[in-house]
């Protein structure tokens, strides 16, 4: 019975460290704060070049469409349009990333828990077993 167990608990803690055991340990090295931090770091850094480029095609679009002189642009409506794209596309993508981030955080930390209370479980049906 107690062989029996011991196989099904350690084919489901193989199971986890094949699926999740890496990423999850890699998670749990941070706090909270700073796993979402980081995850939100790369998702702006991203979303900021897009939107670069993307304003860049824009505005290279509307020149060659729209005859305009180089020379005579008016920059600061276009830098306000910019930098108003940028800041509701960041704010967006952080709102968004970080309530990602959270539940990718607290599912890695359960699965977390339920890991170490199956090493738990298997070390004490060990210990049972060598003390028969």
């Amino acid at each position: 019975m107690a062989d029996s167990r011991r196989i099904i608990i350690m084919s489901q803690l193989a199971v986890y460290d094949k699926r999740h055991g890496l990423a999850d340990k890699k998670t749990d090295r941070l706090f909270r704060r700073d796993y979402i931090y980081r995850q939100n770091m790369w998702t702006r850094l991203y979303a900021s070049i897009v939107v670069i480029i993307g304003l860049i095609c824009y505005w290279v679009y509307r020149y060659f469409t729209t005859d305009m002189d180089l020379f005579n642009l008016d920059l600061e409506p276009m830098l306000w349009q910019a930098a108003f794209v940028l800041g509701v596309t960041l704010l967006s993508f952080t709102v968004i990333g970080t309530i990602k981030a959270t539940t990718d955080y607290q599912v890695a930390q359960r699965r977390l828990k339920r890991y170490y209370k199956l090493l738990d479980y298997l070390d004490r049906i060990s210990t049972e077993e060598e003390r028969k």
